[in-house]
């Protein structure tokens, strides 16, 4: 078999903030557009994983509270355009938006009992994906067809992942995208623990254990990460946080992270994120443009993918992505075009090259 093309496969989550606070025009629409501008520039399309509940609930809730129906437009108007420039969305989904309604002049109503979605039982996953996809579909309108085959779950929070395998595979869908080999949160309950992922594979099928590989069932395609020097990392994320204006944020977007954490869960996260430092997510909109290529070329002198192309998977928030992120963004993908054998895509077109949903031929 000839040599296959890597995949580098540019993905944003496209939202607000967890617990319904950020302001949809300076945390959504303004930073994607500086994302998009700057990936457009090198021919690399933007993967924007949309938080469709998210837009549903304030596309309902319009009449009720001032500003949410001209922040719905501009975000119809967004999708519809980046579909039409070449980019690809995706289905990403926090389940505490089922039902949300407005509370007061800013803040939402949320069921932080459904913050993972791998705890919801089967019914409730399935009710939750497909309004999930009807959702998306009614802010892409007839912009194009674009292929639905990949899901990321919010918060990263896929596991115990059994029966959202399976409600995947029955939506039609064909690709998770939620694993980061090797990282783990450790409050709530554990959001999320990739350590026991495969240490050598770039993808993977598993139809029970998002972190076992299988010999059939959805396509793991995780995001890129990489051991890096622990100083060089804490260094990335601290300069991130304290020499933007936003404190990490971008330029004009507040809101909190906190979700249904007790101060104790807290400190749980910040000390599980002290421990994983030194093994880095492929995140543009933290991580300076060295730091960037350092982790890409670690996933890809690492892994293998046998019989389909190598992707690698790099991730951004919209609300983090900042005027130094474009900076970082516009060195990586200047990186990226100079490495043979690497190519801009997305999971519509590494599925295609990988044999569709059932795999290589």
């Amino acid at each position: 078999m000839a040599d296959l093309p890597d995949h580098l496969i540019l993905t944003a989550d496209y939202e607000v903030f967890g617990d319904g606070s950020g302001d949809v025009s300076a945390c959504v629409v303004e930073p994607t557009e500086a994302m998009l501008s700057v990936a457009a520039r090198h021919g690399a399309p933007v993967t924007l994983f949309v938080e469709s509940l998210e837009f549903d609930a304030m596309r309902r809730a319009a009449t009720m509270r001032s500003g949410l129906a001209d922040g719905i437009a501009a975000v119809e108007k967004q999708i519809r355009q980046a579909l039409r420039d070449g980019n690809d969305t995706q289905l990403h989904l926090h389940p505490q938006w089922m039902g949300a309604q407005p509370v007061g002049d800013r803040a939402w109503g949320l069921d932080f009992r459904r913050w993972r979605i791998g705890d919801l039982n089967s019914d409730e996953v399935r009710k939750t994906i497909k309004r999930g996809l009807s959702a998306l579909e009614e802010l892409q309108g007839a912009a194009t067809e674009s292929p639905r085959v990949a899901f990321r779950a919010g918060a990263w929070c896929i596991q115990p992942s059994a029966h959202v395998m399976t409600a995947l595979g029955d939506s039609g869908l064909a690709i998770d995208s939620s694993v980061a080999p090797g990282l783990f949160h450790s409050a709530r309950g554990d959001w999320y623990d990739f350590r026991a992922a495969p240490a050598d594979h770039a993808c993977w099928r598993q139809n029970d254990d998002v972190c076992q590989p299988a010999a059939s069932g959805i396509w793991e395609v995780p995001i890129a990460t990489a051991k890096i020097s622990w100083l060089r990392h804490i260094r990335a994320k601290a300069t991130a946080r304290l020499f933007d204006r936003g404190g990490g944020a971008a330029a004009g977007c507040s809101g909190g992270h906190a979700g249904p954490n007790t101060g104790r869960e807290k400190l749980k996260g910040h000390l599980a994120r002290i421990i994983s430092a030194g093994r880095a997510m492929l995140d543009f909109s933290t991580l300076d443009g060295p730091t960037l290529i350092a982790v890409a070329e670690g996933w890809r002198n690492g892994r293998r993918a046998d019989g389909v192309p190598l992707p690698i998977v790099a991730i951004a928030h919209s609300k983090n992505f900042t005027r130094r992120s474009a900076k970082s963004l516009e060195t990586f993908l200047e990186w990226a075009e100079g490495q043979p054998g690497l190519r801009f895509s997305t999971f519509p077109r590494w599925l295609e090259e990988a044999g569709g949903p059932g795999g290589a031929d």
